[in-house]
């Protein structure tokens, strides 16, 4: 997710700030901290067509998972619903089966849109059909009704599936901020490049041996149970 949002954001967005933020969104909307992260990298394009950028973005994101949650969408409902939502917003409307599917899974998303855009609840659907239900006026609708999704959020009592999900995505933001000060993944990751390089280098030379030379079974045999003790000790088995 730091790397998708790295390639999405302005040089002048700091990773570390915006991955904060949405992982408070997640805690609070009892979401999944990726389905989140990929919610945002999905609507930055669109929002930035309309000359919206990252804080409005986040908060279409918020807005989006509070209607869910106002709604008594479930996790896996609204991880569905999060996805037909971003594929939507990607492609410049609302329609179709997104549209559908949305209506059927939160009715409040659809009435936040209606409220924000001043159109009659019956009128989307037609508008959808026609292709009119845009992603800029979609955004436009719920940064309108960002405050009056948060009062009703606000609402809501806690759940043991929710505080579940807030732990999660606090462990989550906690490792990410370890290996920021620890470079612990990265070096991991190094290793493991650095020791498939040299078996592969040395599996090449191995190849290029048995080719040359006429080695017997037994030799070749013993030669492979060398390198696999040798890959064993470097792996830990």
């Amino acid at each position: 997710l730091t790397q998708r949002l790295g390639i999405y954001l302005p040089a002048n967005i700091k990773v570390n700030k915006v991955m904060e933020q949405l992982g408070d969104i997640a805690k609070e909307n009892r979401t999944a901290l990726a389905d989140s992260g990929k919610l945002f990298t999905q609507l930055l394009p669109p929002i930035n067509r309309i000359k919206g950028g990252v804080a409005e973005t986040i908060a279409v994101v918020d807005a989006f998972g509070k209607a869910m949650l106002i709604g008594g969408v479930n996790t896996q409902e609204a991880a569905s619903a999060t996805i037909q939502f971003g594929q939507a917003m990607a492609s410049g409307k609302l329609a179709g089966d997104e549209f559908r599917s949305l209506a059927e899974a939160s009715p409040r998303l659809l009435q936040a849109i209606s409220d924000g855009a001043g159109i009659a609840a019956q009128k989307l659907k037609e508008m959808s059909a026609a292709g009119k239900l845009t992603s800029g006026l979609v955004a436009g609708a719920l940064l309108d009704q960002t405050i009056q999704l948060q009062y009703e959020a606000a609402k809501m009592g806690q759940t043991v599936a929710g505080a579940y999900n807030e732990a999660i995505v606090a462990y989550q933001t906690y490792v990410k901020k370890f290996n920021e000060e620890t470079g612990m993944t990265t070096g991991f990751v190094d290793l493991i490049r650095s020791s498939t390089a040299s078996l592969v280098s040395f599996g090449e030379s191995f190849l290029s041996y048995t080719k040359d030379s006429e080695c017997s079974f037994q030799e070749i045999a013993s030669l492979i149970s060398v390198i696999w003790d040798m890959f064993s000790s470097l792996v830990g088995y």
